[in-house]
């Protein structure tokens, strides 16, 4: 892995360094510059390894890349919804492994049925669905807890919507 981190004069000086962690295992090669460019498949000669490695996290969701709407998903599941709590609609995320019979529905706390979004055959991947806030009859629901629930297959996922008005 190559971590790079950009310099910039008005705000970095040379001085400035990326924060890094020592181990007892060889980790990295330590090279630095704030001119030169470095080929990670070509290291320069000269380097050896370090017991230097940058503080490097790595996120990772199973089965989704939600940054990349055309990215095959492993799992089929609600990724989430944006915003929530929400006032006036929010748009819910979610990912299928394989093209499906999909049934997206929102329910109150007393499980019943208030409005179904989808109920349709997908593709595979990621995809996204909005609600405003409304029942079946296109009525303003009320302030309170709400569930989002995807039906496909064999797989049923569920989601917590807040509705703030």
């Amino acid at each position: 892995m190559l971590v790079n981190r950009p310099m910039d004069a008005d705000y970095y000086s040379s001085s400035d360094y990326f924060l890094a962690q020592s181990d007892t295992q060889m980790r990295s090669l330590k090279e630095e510059s704030d001119s030169d460019v470095y080929d990670p498949a070509n290291p320069p000669a000269g380097t050896t390894a370090g017991q230097q490695f940058p503080k490097t996290t790595i996120h990772y969701a199973p089965g989704v890349s939600t940054s990349d709407p055309g990215s095959p998903a492993t799992v089929t599941r609600l990724i989430g919804s944006q915003p929530n709590p929400f006032a006036s609609g929010t748009t819910i995320q979610y990912a299928l492994k394989a093209p499906a019979q999909v049934l997206i529905g929102i329910y109150n706390v007393k499980g019943q049925l208030v409005r179904t979004l989808i109920a349709e055959t997908k593709a595979a991947g990621i995809h996204s669905v909005n609600w405003n806030g409304t029942d079946g009859q296109g009525r303003a629901v009320g302030n309170g807890i709400y569930f989002c629930r995807l039906n496909s297959g064999k797989v049923t996922d569920n989601l917590k919507l807040i509705l703030i008005k």
